[in-house]
């Protein structure tokens, strides 16, 4: 699968209960102009019927599409390899290897099933242990609820392959209902506000937005990395089970004095918030990220930083309580004091994952 002028790129999309999106992201991938990639649908322990959807859709079955699928395209049926994921973490089995490896890259996908919801980091973690043990040069990680172009993995590969001090590269992020308008064109870390900026954000695509351009953050919405530099600074903390993991991964880069890259030529589009139903005033969104900001901030933060950074928060929060409280948004307050309270405790990672069948996508139980 590897050579020189193409190198191999495996894409890692996770799936937890999101099938519709995910048949359109995969779907997207079918008409990429990359002529030597493979994709690895790792799922989270679905209970939505997504596996079987989605073989269904490998199959060519017309019935189960999505809006931006066009029903079925010329290269299925896909052959399917299935792991669980203890197999997945070993580099998956000899004999479905050599399977794989005579198989061209746009017959066949490979499906790993966690048992249970791991979250985002975890899950993808288990994805990614396969993918460097079978040594694949570049290694990208796409949300399933993405819809690329299909030059956007052949410029982040050759930006790769022309540059090496980049170590990693995103693309340029639109929104899919409003794609004229930029989510993410790079982004700059602040530790002292324990928050992340993100350049050009809702505002008007143009030609002042174009060529690579270094980065502080690159989101993980979609990443295309070097496979040394996971084996560098490791792979995803799993201490987050969802939001702000990206964050914490930028800032091991940049410790490490390794540089990353966002590439504006390449296009993705983004339906925000599509995989935990990031409406304003949600809970489950609430919770991990106002937590997973103070645990951004403990791991990552220097002596200043954290002092400065402690200070703010505890300043913004009194203000931002006292309003919850004013405008008798109850449910609100009581879960950023929860969120707060569970850090302090340390309840984070395995606490997550063990309680994540108490959470809804409009919820968290609070207990």
């Amino acid at each position: 699968m590897n050579n020189k002028t193409n190198p191999a790129v495996f894409i890692i999309v996770l799936n937890w209960n999101g099938w519709r999106d995910t048949i359109e992201c995969l779907e997207s991938l079918q008409h990429l102009t990359y002529p030597n990639f493979r994709i690895i649908l790792c799922d989270n322990g679905s209970t939505d019927d997504s596996i079987n959807r989605i073989k269904i859709w490998a199959l060519g079955d017309s019935s189960i599409s999505s809006s931006d699928t066009n029903g079925a395209r010329f290269m299925k049926p896909i052959k399917l390899i299935e792991y669980d994921q203890a197999d997945a973490e070993k580099g998956g089995t000899d004999d479905m290897e050599s399977f794989i490896e005579t198989s061209p890259h746009n017959d066949c996908m490979v499906i790993i099933n966690n048992k249970d919801n791991l979250g985002f980091a975890a899950g993808n973690n288990v994805a990614l242990r396969y993918a460097i043990k079978r040594n694949i040069p570049y290694i990208m990680l796409l949300n399933n609820d993405t819809v690329v172009t299909p030059d956007f993995l052949t410029c982040l590969t050759k930006d790769l392959i022309n540059n090496s001090q980049w170590m990693a590269i995103g693309p340029k992020i639109l929104y899919h209902n409003n794609p004229q308008y930029i989510w993410y064109a790079g982004a700059q870390i602040n530790l002292s506000q324990i928050a992340v900026k993100h350049l050009g954000y809702n505002q008007i695509d143009s030609n002042h937005w174009t060529g690579i351009k270094p980065t502080d953050h690159i989101s993980a919405c979609c990443i295309l990395a070097r496979n040394k530099l996971f084996q560098l600074i490791g792979l995803f903390d799993e201490e987050y089970f969802f939001i702000h993991e990206d964050w914490d991964f930028s800032c091991r880069v940049k410790k490490n004095g390794l540089k990353l890259a966002v590439d504006l030529n390449a296009v993705v589009y983004h339906k925000v918030g599509g995989s935990i139903n990031n409406r304003k005033g949600n809970l489950k969104n609430i919770y991990f990220s106002n937590k997973n900001r103070l645990l951004l901030m403990k791991k990552n933060a220097s002596t200043k930083e954290m002092i400065r950074g402690f200070g703010y928060y505890t300043i913004s929060r009194f203000v931002k309580f006292l309003s919850l409280t004013l405008r008798l948004k109850l449910s609100q307050l009581f879960i950023e004091i929860k969120s707060i309270k569970d850090f302090l405790s340390g309840y984070s990672g395995i606490y997550d994952r063990n309680n994540a069948s108490s959470v809804n996508r409009h919820n968290i139980k609070l207990n």
